[in-house]
């Protein structure tokens, strides 16, 4: 019996399947599963991948620009951490806990980070914000003070008063060294065996300004070079699954949470 004869279009068919198979299985084999890429080296991307990294899982960390560059919402030199937020608790309870993981990381690193400045919240006169953030502050035990007028112009001869009725004063909490915060996760992150890249492909392959080398020299964004983790320029990531950084605070749910700037 003569063989059925075999036609281009029916042996592609019969040759797609079993060759794509090959294919995604020589890629399974040549790529760790469990490898995570964060993409972008702000405080959010940061904690991610730092927090990932300590539950030992493969992380990529990738920034154009580096950890605490000018062009991210995390960056500048510092941002405020307070406990009011008038009646949403949560909030409060939150910045608690990232005060002690602070603490923690700061005797960790050897470095300062937190800054116990206070914070004083003006307004012309007592209104329920006010009074539900005090409510707030009482039940969680986060010192406050209610500053008269007279005792406002007493404890600040710099400012002026006027137009303002009565103020609201958290001792204990402050501001936190934005761009450095962000640096030292960066740093170790990759101590702990983070990969760190500053790669971005764009306008034909061309390195993007911020990243000066395969050194693991980073601009700051205004022109300033900072030591920053070793890089490997140039290494493409195949991560079995990727995330977006954006956001500030560290906590406990994949080490990091979404929490307001302030």
């Amino acid at each position: 019996m003569p063989g059925r004869r075999l036609d281009r279009r029916s042996f592609l068919k019969a040759t797609a399947a079993p060759a794509a198979v090959l294919a995604l299985s020589a890629r399974a084999r040549a790529q760790p599963a469990s490898e995570v890429v964060v993409v972008g080296a702000g405080a959010f991307g940061g904690w991610t991948a730092l927090s990932l990294r300590e539950m030992g899982v493969p992380v990529t960390l990738i920034d154009a620009y580096g950890p605490g560059n000018s062009r991210a919402s995390s960056g500048g030199e510092t941002r405020q951490i307070r406990a009011g937020y008038e009646d949403r608790e949560l909030y409060t309870r939150w910045v608690l806990e990232a005060f002690g993981r602070w603490k923690a990381r700061e005797a960790e690193w050897g470095r300062r980070l937190f800054y116990e400045t206070g914070r004083l919240l003006l307004a012309p006169e007592w209104n329920r914000g006010l009074e539900t953030t005090r409510a707030a502050l009482d039940k969680y035990r986060v010192p406050n003070e209610r500053l008269s007028p007279d005792e406002l112009r007493r404890r600040y001869p710099q400012m002026n008063p006027e137009g303002v009725g009565v103020a609201l004063f958290e001792p204990t909490t402050g501001v936190l060294k934005a761009r450095e915060g962000c640096i030292a996760v960066a740093e170790a992150f990759a101590k702990k065996g983070g990969r760190w890249t500053g790669e971005a492909e764009r306008e034909g392959g061309r390195r993007p300004r911020g990243v000066t080398g395969p050194r693991g020299l980073r601009s700051n964004g205004y022109g300033s070079r900072r030591p920053l983790p070793r890089a490997g320029y140039g290494r493409r990531a195949c991560p079995g699954c990727s995330g977006r950084g954006c956001g500030w605070w560290p906590g406990s749910r994949g080490g990091a949470r979404r929490r307001p700037w302030y």
